[in-house]
């Protein structure tokens, strides 16, 4: 135990409790274990694979994220014609 009187102790982490919850709700959703798990593992290849191409062509990361988040923002809005 630390200065802080925080313990790990048996509360686990409470990310993985988390990203069960998620799976759950994808399996409600798609009614199949496999095609939840898909979706999970796809994630975080999703997420390499739209960092990684702005790291490495040195695109100013501020502006790229902004573009992402109005992408985002955009596609949510479905009354709008692109």
């Amino acid at each position: 135990m630390g200065e802080s009187g925080e313990s790990q102790g048996s509360t686990g982490n409470p990310h993985a409790y988390r990203i069960v919850i998620i799976f759950i709700m994808l399996y409600f959703v798609t009614k199949e274990f496999a095609e939840a798990g898909v979706v999970m593992l796809s994630v975080p290849f999703a997420l390499i694979g739209g960092v990684l191409p702005a790291v490495y062509s040195r695109i100013q990361f501020l502006s790229c994220s902004l573009g992402w988040v109005y992408r985002l923002v955009r596609s949510g809005d479905r009354n709008r014609a692109w």
